[in-house]
This record gives C-alpha cells, structure tokens and sequence, in this order.
C-alpha cells in the first residue's frame, strides 16, 4: 500500500506536474504529503517487500520437504517466471523491481541449506556493502532475502514470550539507531564540501538509516498485532496481501495508463494532493476487488496464472 501511495505521487516514475496549484494552500499539503510519504516509505517499503519475499520462499520449501522434495530446482523455474512477469510489468512502469527480484533471488536456493550460523554471516556480510551498487539495492536485496528466510526458519513471526522480548529488543535498537543516523546523514553537507567524499557517506548513511526504519515499521506492525485481541481490523488487510503480484501489477498497468503521455497523461493536471487522494482511493478499490475475488477464488489472477506455471508438467 506504501509503495502505491508512493508511485502515485510520483506519477508513477514520470514525474510530469502542472505548473500551477489550483489552490494556495495545496503548495503546504504537496510538500508535506510528498516528504510525509518519502520520509515514511522512501526505501523502506522495498525492505519490506524484499524480506517477505524471503520469507515467502521459507514457507513454499519448508512445505515441499515436508513432503520429501527438494523445492530449489522448482524455485529457480519460478524466479524464470517471474523474470517474464517483470518484463511484461516494464513494458508499463519504468520502477518496476520483479526482474531485479528474479535475478537475486537465485542466491535463496543456493544458501537455504545453510546452517543458520553460516547463513547469519553471509547475510550480514551482503548488509554491510549496501551502499556498492544502486543506492545499495543491488547487495541489500539479497541479505534481505536471506534475512526473510531466516526469520522463517527460526519462526520469530509466531506469537511466543521469547520471541515478544526479542522484537522489543530490535525496536528499542533501530530506534537508537534511526535517529542518530537520519541526523548525521542531513548534518554531513553542513561539514564536507567535497562531493567525492560527501556522496558515498551519505549513501551509506541513508541506507542505514532506511534499514532501521523498516525495522521500525516491521516491529511496530508485529508487537501491535502480539499486543491487540480484537485482530479483525488487521485482518481486513490479508486478502490485500494474498494478492500482491496482482496488485503491483495493477498499479503498474492502470497507473502508467493513467498517468504516462500513452494514455490519459494526468500528470498534467494532477498534483501531489490530488495524486495522493487519488492513491487513497486506488488502493481502496484495489482492497474490495481482492476481497470480492478471495470470495470466489483460492488465489489472485496473477498469484494462481504463477503458482500453475510454477507447477507445470509436475504432481505437486
């Protein structure tokens, strides 16, 4: 929901804005909505997104050697899938990430029989280099992979005391860190002048700083799941997540259709306040389409067209 509410102020990586505001006090609300939703899901929905990616693979092989298989070989035809799904989503959205996905994901099958203190290592090892390649999303990726399956493995998302403290302990230690770190980060220009040196800090820094906040986010979601007895508002939101490939997809077709110069080009007449309401009621409607297909379907259009070719030519 982040991401969309994101890619629609952004309309949707084409960044093309009327000139003007209709109204004064929309040049407040486009500046607050737009550092809002940066400062918030900026870097940090893709963490999110990229750790229930691996958290998801846990799930699918734990399963299949339940069963006495070996899930690795089906996984890495899986990621080929995905690899044509995400060729399909960038013929409409330039941002999209399921072909990036598809690429780094290899390194799930090749590490899943690991033993946890190994893989711990190599994840931290991934971590550590973020800020390499692309903003750090090249290296970040993987360990978050890594990151995902392990929280699976040690099942830290089921409800237990131990478990309870360890998710306090990671909140009070990203907030330490988040703080500190996102201030550091918008002090350095006042002190270094040079580029050469100023540009990698604070890559480095950001993508710290983005790390702690997911953890933020993630932890805070949890401990107020652990903490609340009445669940059903939160469960509102499972049909949504039971469909999200269908629901990244869609946001990519019908945003990119209405805002690129190929379809209604609403970038021109749309700002940030208007985007972001527009974002609202996207997500909104995409929320009573999941909702009425769950009611008639086991799985999303996109979730079971993967889930067949995943399992094509094979008794599962």
């Amino acid at each position: 929901m982040g991401i969309i509410l994101l890619h629609s102020i952004e309309h949707f990586n084409f960044y093309s804005f009327p000139e003007e505001v209709p109204f004064e006090w929309m040049k407040f609300t486009d500046q607050a909505i737009w550092r809002g939703l940066f400062f918030t899901f900026s870097n940090k929905a893709y963490a999110v997104f990229a750790l229930l990616f691996g958290f998801s693979f846990y799930i699918q092989d734990n399963n299949q050697q339940r069963r006495g298989k070996d899930f690795r070989l089906r996984f890495l035809w899986r990621l080929f899938i995905l690899f044509i799904i995400g060729q399909f989503n960038a013929a409409f959205f330039t941002g999209e990430i399921l072909t990036m996905y598809a690429i780094l994901g290899i390194i799930l099958p090749i590490f899943c029989r690991m033993r946890t203190v190994r893989m711990n290592m190599w994840e931290g090892q991934m971590a550590n280099m973020t800020w390499a390649l692309e903003h750090g999303r090249i290296l970040q990726t993987p360990g978050l992979f890594l990151f995902g399956m392990l929280v699976g493995r040690r099942k830290y998302f089921l409800y237990s005391e131990q478990n309870e403290r360890l998710w306090l302990k990671a909140l009070a230690i990203s907030l330490l860190c988040f703080f500190p770190i996102y201030g550091l980060n918008n002090m350095l220009p006042e002190f270094i002048e040079r580029s050469a040196v100023l540009v990698p800090l604070q890559l480095i820094l950001s993508s710290f700083s983005s790390l702690s906040f997911m953890v933020l986010l993630v932890t805070g979601l949890l401990l107020t799941f652990y903490r609340v007895k009445d669940r059903s508002f939160f469960m509102r939101f499972t049909s949504y997540g039971k469909m999200s490939l269908t629901n990244y997809l869609g946001q990519s077709i019908f945003g990119s259709l209405l805002f690129y110069h190929w379809g209604f080009e609403l970038g021109r007449y749309l700002g940030i306040t208007y985007s972001f309401l527009f974002g609202i009621l996207f997500v909104l409607l995409q929320m009573v389409f999941c909702s009425w297909w769950l009611r008639h379907h086991k799985h999303g259009p996109f979730e079971g067209l993967w889930k067949r070719l995943t399992w094509i030519g094979k008794n599962k």
